[in-house]
């Protein structure tokens, strides 16, 4: 486009919330830069600063492409992966995907501040002058040392999206518009861009859909209003589940690829499952109790999760005394021994970011004598996690996965107990429902 063309400046919908007036623009801007992140299947992650052949695309004029921004925790930046997938099968368009971040992420900012912020995070020549710099005191390297940057293909097997979809992706690694805009040989007139001014700002279904009435979007729209001619549709942020509604099985489809399934990862949580009885042999519960609302929380849910514990074993709430002073081995041994003392002995596996699980909660494991924690197990356990890290930091990332491993096991259940309102742990359920044979909700 010439660079005398009308900038798109749409005005979506003026809508008053609590006196305040949210307004939902479409801004036209420049392009988003972007080198990719070679593909390799081992867990050590090669985030390579050479620029591979994905950095330059087999590419022609009919080619068009799908960009947006991450944020929040795995769980979110998966949703947003499964919108963004279903948008780019229903648009035509190449995605170009983010990477996976791990630790302490970024959440949704307004204003359009998660253009830079990610820009930022994700500078590439930043980044390697911090792996290198002993100057810990450096802010800027301070917050590269609080999460991991990834592929996606390090934890999802991405190539079946083209096989099972026909779904044409590229991996990104640098998310500043510069580096997109020089990686496609693009100008910047090439790049619709949407900047949100709300976290759920629309909402959007299928062609052959009518449109949602959801009251969480301020806006509604249709498949067709996403048909924009440029090179790149970079939005800004796609959360939420049911954002994007198209055809149920098709979004099925896409989560079942898009689970974390990372080798070390997986063999690291078959230990504790044998350990625990095996598949389907134990019960599990995720208990967040880590940061915000969950720890504001914590001390009205757990008599909550009790609660739901008892009806799930359907023991008869006898008192029972824990007095087994014995390593975790020796519990689990002891349980299965004695599992006809009643249902109260039931082997329960509780998955959870607590820093000393036994003593933040304390009232689970005083009522239920054969719960455990992967605190409760040998650390040597943990030893192959160490193989995981992230190259472009070269730094060990295993800290980062003990929640996928607390996911692993507590998703080979017999039944699953979900801590209410986060959104990891309804990641957990669904993959839970889905190795039983059920549809994802």
């Amino acid at each position: 486009m010439k660079s005398s063309c009308i900038r798109y400046s749409l005005i979506l919908l003026p809508l008053t919330l609590s006196a305040l007036t949210l307004t939902v623009l479409f801004v036209r801007t420049r392009p988003l830069p972007y080198p990719t992140i070679p593909i390799d299947s081992s867990s050590h992650v090669q985030i390579g600063f050479i620029p591979d052949k994905l950095d330059k695309p087999v590419d022609d004029d009919s080619t068009k492409y799908l960009a947006y921004l991450p944020h929040s925790g795995f769980a979110n930046q998966r949703t947003e992966l499964v919108n963004a997938v279903t948008l780019a099968i229903h648009l035509n368009r190449t995605l170009l995907i983010p990477p996976l971040f791990l630790g302490h992420v970024e959440g949704w900012q307004g204003e359009g501040k998660l253009w830079d912020t990610l820009a930022d995070l994700t500078d590439p020549v930043r980044r390697l002058e911090c792996s290198a710099s002993q100057d810990h005191a450096d802010e800027i390297c301070q917050r590269y040392d609080r999460f991991a940057m990834l592929r996606w293909s390090w934890a999802c097997d991405l190539p079946l999206l083209t096989e099972r979809l026909g779904v044409q992706y590229i991996e990104r690694r640098d998310m500043s518009l510069t580096a997109l805009q020089a990686s496609l040989g693009i100008e910047e007139d090439d790049i619709y861009k949407i900047t949100d001014f709300h976290p759920y700002a629309w909402d959007l279904r299928g062609a052959n859909l009518p449109l949602s009435h959801n009251p969480r979007y301020l806006s509604h729209y249709s498949m067709d209003d996403l048909r924009v001619p440029h090179k790149v549709l970079h939005l800004y942020g796609v959360f939420g589940e049911g954002r994007v509604t198209t055809n149920a099985d098709e979004r099925d489809a896409i989560k079942e690829i898009l689970v974390f399934r990372n080798t070390d990862v997986q063999k690291t949580a078959l230990k504790y499952v044998d350990s625990l009885g095996g598949v389907d042999q134990y019960v599990s519960i995720h208990i967040r109790t880590g940061d915000g609302v969950f720890r504001r929380t914590l001390a009205s849910r757990i008599p909550m999760a009790i609660e739901r514990l008892h009806r799930i074993i359907g023991d008869q709430r006898e008192p029972v005394t824990n007095d087994l002073q014995v390593d975790t081995n020796d519990r689990l041994q002891w349980c299965r021994e004695h599992a006809y003392l009643g249902r109260k002995y039931s082997i329960i596996f509780v998955a959870t970011d607590a820093r000393n699980p036994r003593q933040d909660l304390a009232a689970v494991f005083n009522e239920f004598p054969c719960a455990v924690t992967l605190s409760d197990f040998s650390k040597s356990w943990l030893e192959q996690l160490k193989q995981a890290s992230s190259v472009d930091e070269y730094k060990s990332i295993d800290r980062w996965l003990l929640t996928f491993v607390d996911a692993e096991i507590a998703q080979q259940a017999r039944r699953y107990i979900p801590s209410p309102g986060s959104t990891f742990s309804g990641y957990i359920g669904a993959i839970h429902r889905q190795r039983q044979g059920f549809s994802y909700i």
